[in-house]
Parts: structure tokens; C-alpha cells; sequence
């Protein structure tokens, strides 16, 4: 079994999944922090949204998915 799991693992899937662990660390902090000190939970949503969209993509063009 164990085998068979390592073998499906490859380097991609690997970074795949930090970068996505990254993506939601990024996304939650942001927000907590901008909704703590303006009280507005739409702005801070929108911001912090775009903000972990913008980092998950160049992340994954860049570092996950390079050949």
C-alpha cells in the first residue's frame, strides 16, 4: 500500500498541496487583519480573495507546475 501511495506522489503534487496550504494561510490572515481594523467583512473578503488568488496563481506557474 505504502508503495503504491509514493509512487502516485510526485514533486507536483507535493508543492501542489503546500502552495495551497500557503494560499488559505495567506487568504485567513489577510482577512482576520483587515476586518480587525476597518469592520468591514465585504472589502476585507474581496481584498484578502484577490490578494491569495494573485499568490496561488504565480505560485503554482512558477514553482508548482515548472517542468
Amino acid at each position: 500500500m505504502n508503495a503504491s501511495v509514493s509512487s502516485m506522489l510526485t514533486k507536483s503534487h507535493i508543492r501542489w498541496f503546500i502552495v495551497g496550504c500557503l494560499t488559505f494561510l495567506i487568504d485567513t490572515s489577510a482577512f482576520l487583519t483587515l476586518f480587525y481594523f476597518t469592520d468591514w467583512a465585504v472589502v476585507s473578503n474581496l481584498v484578502s480573495g484577490t490578494l491569495a488568488t494573485i499568490f496561488n496563481y504565480f505560485s503554482h506557474y512558477h514553482w508548482s507546475f515548472t517542468s
